[in-house]
């Protein structure tokens, strides 16, 4: 059963992405200044699963995901889409349309013992609502983007518990590391039960 990490960046007033889905605001940062809580949190990843919306604004404008989200990524990426795709050349990436328990199986599988990256807000909402996520990386920019993407944008989800786990400067930034309590409502999810009770599958 792999580790579920979340990767994000967020404005001061709880935005992860601006209007049109601008992410300039969050790659602004000075050179060699990350932390090393976030060096180590990248490092125990061994895949990362992102949506269909951040491939395409990656793809559009950014050339890749990992330039989007200021990732130093070269190892295996899952784009978890219901459309049709034309054929990509990277062969780091691979499409997967059968739902979010499927790109995480298929993440953890190759992630070999480690855990699995998940980046882009809707991914991340899906994995949440299904109480899948273990614990959350924040990159808090000191900026207010005053509209745009909000960090937890779920309907009907409810409070979900965090417990602080490190905190660490990364230049202008502030790296927060929560971990996600566990909550009694998840256990009545299908996507919960079909992903935490088969460990065989993530093997």
């Amino acid at each position: 059963m792999a580790k579920v990490r979340w990767h994000v960046s967020m404005s001061l007033d709880g935005f992860t992405a601006g209007l049109d889905d601008g992410m300039e605001w969050a790659t602004r940062r000075e050179p060699d200044t990350q932390s090393a809580m976030a060096t180590e949190f990248m490092n125990s990843l061994g895949a990362i699963v992102t949506g269909r919306r951040s491939y395409d604004i990656a793809t559009a404008g950014h050339r890749s995901v990992a330039t989007l989200h200021r990732v130093a990524w070269k190892g295996p990426l899952f784009v978890l889409t219901h459309r049709p795709l034309q054929p990509w050349q990277d062969p780091t990436v691979q499409f997967v349309s059968g739902g979010v328990i499927d790109a995480l199986e298929t993440a953890a599988r190759a992630a070999k013992g480690k855990a699995v990256g998940i980046l882009g807000a809707n991914v991340a909402q899906q994995c949440l609502e299904a109480g899948l996520i273990d614990d959350i990386l924040v990159h808090l920019v000191p900026v207010l983007l005053g509209e745009g993407v909000p960090l937890c944008g779920v309907r009907g989800l409810g409070v979900v518990g965090l417990e602080p786990v490190d905190r660490a400067p990364s230049g202008l930034n502030t790296d927060l590391l929560f971990r996600v309590l566990p909550r009694v409502q998840r256990e009545d999810s299908a996507t919960w039960r079909e992903w935490r009770g088969d460990d065989q599958r993530v093997a």
